[in-house]
């Protein structure tokens, strides 16, 4: 069972927008791709603040690029995140 994070009503799985409002759902695939994306991010950040090896040299360009890469995508991921909480927070006060 899927419902609309706009309006709260229950969707029939594999519908792309609400019945009721027209919102763009999410179903379980994007769900779950957030899911193993958040979990991808949070081992990320616990890489990163790891201590470093004496031996520690400065990243050099492909290090940059990659660190980069993951910043991205970790704005990208928050930022959706944040689009759907917005969305959950507004159908709590509908409610």
């Amino acid at each position: 069972m899927v419902y609309c994070t706009a309006c709260g009503q229950v969707a029939g799985e594999g519908t792309p927008a609400c019945a009721v409002c027209g919102a763009t759902l999410i179903g379980i695939i994007e769900s779950e791709e957030l899911q193993r994306e958040a979990a991808g991010n949070r081992n990320g950040a616990q890489i990163a603040n790891a201590p470093k090896p004496e031996n520690w040299k400065v990243p050099d360009a492909h290090d940059q690029q990659v660190s980069q890469n993951a910043q991205r995508s970790a704005a990208e991921h928050r930022a959706r995140r944040m689009h759907m909480s917005a969305n959950l927070k507004d159908l709590m006060r509908k409610t």
